[in-house]
């Protein structure tokens, strides 16, 4: 908090000088000063998933941005992460599961995207077990059918509910008239040039017919094969061969460190009617993931695949009326379904046993499965003059949450060698299957929200809302969520906004529930041990916006949040957690401030600048030892827990610094495009307390405008200068860090007819 306010006054001193000078009548010309034609071009772009109607960003209680399609297209973004990576204060850690995307200094270990809260046209993506908001390839939508991506930062649950911790990313489809016909659009993806490694194509049909019905209809195929990969972690043979000599012909253990499983397979399909005040829409996406880096202490070789399957279904109907200018109404009800699979091979007591079968490995495949239905009715009225109030009530009702852990065990059938009596001959394994988690529960929520933007004055808005969430079925508590924003317009070119506001994460089911067994003894369930508190946020922030030209902005926030019982894995000390079990934390609170600048000058070159620093501290393990009795042994030992604390520590996979760079050039106009992009990031943390290094990435893709008749042709090359980075290994991880792809190379054509 001090360094809050410590990083506030400056501001405050800087605002007075400039418009001190400002209200100065020097008669000089000044880049900074506008005329009233020029106020009157000021482009401010507007939101809707701020306040949940249309407003400017200007006018909205959060630090926004917004990406559009042209800005998704000529850069190259190929999934959702992609874009979030490019944005003021976001960032991504790629662990060969997921991608996961962190704010504002905040990404732990285990978290997948919980904290934020995923939107597809309003409708929530967050799935209903672990919680997770898919940015990767698992993501519902191909980037091509975005039409802009609306993100808000800050505290949402006011409006929201649950898991807008840290913000809000709504993504808004487009229309079949963004197509009026067929587009076919395929890629080519590869590291070298000797092979293509992946493929994708999409057919996509959008029309808007004369009866007034918009039809958009799209499928997607993506493939690509893993290429080769050491980890020098998993390398056991080259000591083994310094000691021992050559291996036996054939012999494949121990490992050496060389794995080619990094494929990745999905499919998506999406369609989206709109007639008059009804949208209909529904998708599906399969997305199968190889596992190349052993998770849960897993078996490490090619023979021995790892997967993960994640599956989604949707279907969405919107309705929206407006009975006067002043006067709306939305309601919402969608149907979601969402099941994951992870298959891992574990070593069985007869592992050695690799001439005749291969390794002898104890298969585990771990479900999770939900449904759930989710509604909501808003109305937006000015019952009296300066007051917009919005009415809401939501609900989830989840009829499915479901896990099952499942082990098969083999038990080696044993002969005696007619050759050698003294020798024994494997001739096949009994297998036997142990379930070590079958969980099967439903809750619901409801929730009930209000909002009154209050206009007080010519300069003068007050923004404030509150949102009460009841919650049944789960190990959570009702909750109340208030935001307020107070929102002056210090000149015709200059807005600063003092924003306050709460949100909450329910604990999930699997954190309550799980529980897996990585030796004799499972793990308890958070359940067993009294439950988990629910995860509360108190943000205090600052934004200043100012328009240099009626075509720059630029921005400045300085923010603080306290994150309160926090729900993280809990882990034994230099290991990852293979037995698996998420705990309250405590406290983790951090102050930062973020700088932004972006703009289209009279040239048609096209960009956006930022700047972030973020200082952290959270509730970081300390280690207690205790001795405990062996009764096999008949022995003591000691045994480690962690125990967490609140003293100080940086988070892990928490940035200091981050800047990004991102330029659009007209090289021929409207014809031929350059993007550029580049990203820093300082030297993050990881679980055992070692730092990844810093890094410059960039990225350049070249867009060819109707190079022929209806064709579009663009070529992107992805970390331009072969930066080799890592990122922090996740908590289910035996690596401590993963290196990330090096340089490669995207051929894209779309056609049109």
């Amino acid at each position: 908090m001090v360094m809050f306010v410590s990083l506030l006054l400056p501001v405050f001193g800087f605002a007075e000088i400039v418009f001190a000078q400002q209200a100065e009548d020097t008669g000089q010309d000044d880049m900074f000063e506008m005329d009233i034609e020029q106020l009157m071009e000021i482009e401010v772009e507007t939101v809707t998933t701020a306040s949940k109607f249309a407003q400017k960003v200007t006018d909205a209680p959060s630090s926004v941005t917004v990406i559009t399609a042209d800005e998704i297209r000529l850069y190259g973004h190929r999934t959702l992460a992609d874009i979030l990576r490019s944005v003021k204060g976001f960032y991504t850690s790629y662990d060969r599961h997921y991608e996961h995307v962190g704010v504002r200094g905040f990404s732990l270990p285990g978290d997948t995207n919980t904290r934020i809260l995923i939107l597809v046209d309003g409708f929530r993506m967050n799935e209903n077990v672990r919680g997770h908001g898919g940015i990767g390839h698992e993501f519902l939508l191909d980037t091509d059918l975005i039409d802009r991506v609306e993100i808000v930062r800050g505290p949402g649950s006011a409006l929201y509910g649950s898991n807008a911790v840290f913000g809000v990313i709504n993504v808004i489809t487009k229309k079949g008239k963004d197509y009026d016909g067929f587009e076919f659009s395929g890629d080519m993806f590869t590291e070298k040039f000797s092979r293509f490694e992946a493929q994708r194509g999409r057919i996509t049909y959008g029309k808007e017919f004369d009866s007034g019905l918009d039809w958009l209809v799209s499928a997607s195929l993506f493939g690509r094969d893993g290429r080769m990969m050491f980890y020098p972690h998993f390398d056991e043979r080259t000591a083994l061969i310094e000691e021992e000599g050559p291996l036996d012909e054939g012999q494949i253990w121990p490992p050496d460190g060389y794995t080619p499983n990094d494929d990745e397979f999905f499919h998506k399909f999406f369609t989206k009617l709109t007639l008059d005040e009804f949208t209909l829409e529904a998708g599906f996406s399969r997305r199968k993931k190889q596992i190349p880096t052993a998770p849960l202490g897993a078996v490490f070789e090619p023979e021995y695949q790892h997967y993960k399957f994640d599956t989604q279904a949707f279907i969405g109907l919107t309705y929206q009326h407006e009975f006067s200018d002043t006067s709306s109404i939305l309601a919402r009800l969608s149907y979601n379904a969402y099941n994951h699979r992870r298959k891992v091979h574990y070593f069985s007591e007869q592992w050695w046993e690799y001439d005749q079968f291969g390794y002898v490995t104890n298969p585990e495949v771990f479900d999770r499965r939900g449904t759930w239905w989710n509604g909501e009715v808003q109305y937006t009225h000015q019952p009296i003059e300066n007051h917009k109030l919005t009415w809401g009530v939501e609900f989830q009702y989840n009829g499915r949450q479901d896990m099952d852990l499942d082990r098969r065990s083999d038990e080696a059938i044993e002969i005696q060698d007619p050759c050698d009596p003294c020798e024994v001959i494997v001739t096949g394994f009994d297998s036997t299957v142990a379930q070590y988690l079958n969980v099967q529960k439903n809750s619901r929520w409801l929730g009930f929200y209000v909002q009154d933007e209050w206009t007080m004055s010519d300069t003068w808005t007050l923004n404030a809302g509150v949102r009460y969430d009841d919650i049944q079925g789960a190990l959570a508590r009702d909750t109340i969520n208030p935001r307020f924003a107070l929102i002056n317009q210090w000149s015709d070119t200059t807005t600063a906004k003092w924003l306050y506001g709460t949100s909450f994460r329910a604990p999930t089911v699997e954190e309550v529930y799980y529980q897996n067994e990585a030796s004799d003894t499972a793990q308890p369930s958070a359940e067993s041990l009294g439950g988990l508190e629910t995860e509360t946020i108190e943000t205090y922030e600052f934004v200043l916006e100012h328009y240099f030209k009626p075509n720059i902005r630029g921005s400045l926030s300085i923010f603080h949040y306290k994150l309160h019982d926090f729900i993280n894995l809990y882990s034994w000390e230099g290991g990852p957690p293979y037995q698996l079990r998420w705990e309250n934390w405590g406290m983790a609170e951090a102050t930062g401030m973020e700088l932004g600048l972006e703009g289209k000058s009279q040239s048609g070159i096209w960009g956006r600048a930022s700047y972030s620093v973020t200082s952290t501290e959270y509730g970081a393990p300390t280690w207690n030892s205790y001795p405990v009795w062996d009764d096999e042994e008949e022995e003591w030992y000691d045994e480690t827990e962690g125990v967490a604390t609140h003293h100080g520590a940086r988070m892990p996979n928490s940035p200091l610094h981050l800047a990004k760079l991102n330029v659009i050039v007209p090289i021929v106009e409207d014809k031929l495009f350059a993007g550029f992009e580049a990203q820093y990031s300082s030297r993050r943390k990881t679980l055992a307390e070692e730092k990844t290094n810093s890094y410059l990435l960039s990225n350049l893709t070249f867009t060819w405008v109707d190079a022929m008749k209806n064709m579009d042709i663009s070529f992107g090359i992805y970390n331009l200068f072969n930066t080799r980075y890592y990122h922090p290994a996740w908590g289910d991880n035996e690596l401590d860090s993963i290196e990330q792809n090096g340089r490669s190379f995207l051929f894209n054509m779309r056609y049109r007819f």
